[in-house]
């Protein structure tokens, strides 16, 4: 079972995201945090597969959030879900371990393929 993060300070958005990914991947556990300080909280008790990460959450860089979900779950996948479309915030992302920067706009089936592609 593939368990997974959300990480979002947008509750609307994260459980929507959390109830799309329940609903196209059965038997996924998923679990959505307001902050990075909670999801990390979390990771110490039981790593996820795969974290979906806001690039741009209160008081935490992206960088910074990448780097400190990466130390406490080495083995984890980060996914960046970011309202920005630039370029160089993609690079910068990928640049600091993340797996795959997704658009919020996005179409649904790229997170699902994203996901299901790492």
């Amino acid at each position: 079972m593939t368990k997974i993060f959300v990480v979002d300070d947008h509750k609307l958005f994260a459980s929507g995201l959390a109830g799309l990914l329940e609903d196209d991947l059965p038997g996924a556990d998923i679990a959505v945090f307001a902050d990075v300080e909670s999801g990390l909280a979390a990771m110490a008790d039981s790593p996820p597969d795969i974290v979906l990460l806001d690039f741009y959450l209160p008081g935490v860089s992206g960088v910074e959030a990448i780097k400190s979900v990466r130390a406490a779950a080495p083995g984890v996948k980060v996914i960046i879900i970011s309202a920005s479309l630039s370029p160089a915030d993609r690079q910068i992302s990928e640049g600091a371990g993340a797996a795959a920067f997704l658009a919020k706009s996005s179409d649904p089936d790229e997170v699902v393929a994203a996901i299901t592609a790492i």
